[in-house]
């Protein structure tokens, strides 16, 4: 299955706005699973007229998706014959693998390029029905205008603030604070779920006014109104995951703390740590580090030197100079926060130095950027092979 998919890529290059956004392009990816598979299990084993079975709910969740974001249907369309063509190069090739016999091979072809036409026009059929009666509720209704609004602003086009805020019933004057919300739940509940979660977030700041878009059928961008991100993490919905921006205020504040939000989210995957709710001032300098894995890694490396290394006892010495420097250097308040005597502090401090191979305050600055992203990343920002 994964050959047939990566078989796929060259989709991406009709239609390279779907890839653009990961959420929409894990959805695209989805489908295209989906299709496959019921194409091999239904489609191509069966003798007489396929069975009109109903759209995989992967595929009307995507194609509602692609309507609501206005990618033109002669792309779909171009995209989807591509796939086609992709999915016969690799059966033809599997096929001439596996048969000896050029009568067998040329008869078991015949078959399944009447089967494998039928079943891609069956889908492209369904593909342009949804497609369009998705279009039309949309473009009937008022969210069409909101949505398009909300992404001239994201994209620095000219906007007038007043008549703006009351197309969006949101002012946009206030401090936001940019939310990118997803989940892994049904595609069927997503949207209400989210939306839940950002009146939950809301809450947690005593706010009241929220603005928010779909971003995919189970992907949601949201802001709210007020003067600092939350300062307690509510209870999110299991499956449920949160990656917010800074405060900042008016147009170019709502731009700004979305495009931060949105870098959170590219982090968290990366990350691997358990939290689901993550704020970008919480790992802010992670996010600018982690576009270049392998040059973060040889910064830490370079920095850390014998501090590099993966055990449990030298994340713990890496843990307690990181606090000892975010203490201002004082010993007493970091055994404080650490909870343990202050001659072991002294202890781990000289092991430190030790291992790094220089006193704690040379290059500090670039000590401390490299145990914080330790910290915020763990191994992912450790070397592979340390010092």
């Amino acid at each position: 299955m994964k050959e047939i998919v990566d078989a796929y890529s060259p989709v991406s290059e009709v239609a390279p706005q779907m890839m653009a956004d990961r959420d929409l392009a894990a959805e695209s990816s989805a489908a295209a699973r989906e299709l496959t598979r019921l194409l091999i299990d239904k489609g191509l084993p069966r003798l007489g007229p396929l069975e009109d079975d109903a759209a995989p709910v992967a595929l009307v969740a995507i194609v509602r998706v692609w309507a609501r974001r206005g990618i033109d249907l002669r792309t779909l369309i171009r995209g989807y014959r591509r796939a086609q063509a992709a999915f016969w190069g690799w059966w033809m090739a599997d096929v001439a693998a596996r048969i000896e016999d050029p009568a067998l091979r040329m008869a078991v072809l015949e078959h399944s390029w009447e089967r494998v036409s039928a079943w891609y026009e069956i889908q492209l059929d369904r593909i342009e029905e949804i497609y369009s009666e998705e279009r039309d509720r949309w473009l009937s209704g008022a969210q069409a205008r909101r949505a398009e609004l909300i992404r001239e602003i994201l994209a620095g086009e000219p906007i007038e603030q007043e008549p703006a805020s009351t197309a969006l019933g949101y002012d946009l004057r206030r401090a936001h604070v940019g939310v990118v919300l997803w989940t892994d739940g049904e595609p069927a509940d997503a949207l209400a779920t989210l939306e839940e979660a950002v009146r939950e977030l809301a809450a947690t700041q005593g706010a009241t006014a929220t603005l928010t878009v779909p971003a995919g059928s189970s992907a949601l961008w949201a802001w709210i109104a007020c003067d600092a991100a939350p300062a307690r993490a509510p209870a999110l919905p299991a499956g449920v995951w949160a990656a917010l921006g800074g405060p900042a205020r008016g147009l170019a504040g709502f731009r700004g703390s979305h495009e931060a939000a949105q870098l959170v989210r590219r982090l968290m995957p990366f990350a691997g740590r358990p939290e689901r709710l993550v704020g970008f001032d919480d790992v802010s300098l992670a996010c600018l580090m982690a576009r270049e894995p392998a040059a973060m890694r040889r910064v830490v490396e370079h920095e850390l030197g014998g501090l590099a290394r993966r055990d449990p006892n030298t994340a713990r010495l890496r843990e307690t100079v990181r606090v000892y420097l975010e203490s201002g250097a004082n010993a007493r308040e970091a055994a404080e926060r650490l909870n343990m005597h202050k001659n072991t502090v002294h202890y781990r401090l000289a092991r430190v130095e030790e291992l790094r191979g220089r006193p704690l305050g040379e290059r500090r600055l670039e000590f401390e950027v490299a145990l914080t992203l330790a910290h915020l990343l763990g191994d992912r920002a450790l070397p592979r092979d340390p010092a």
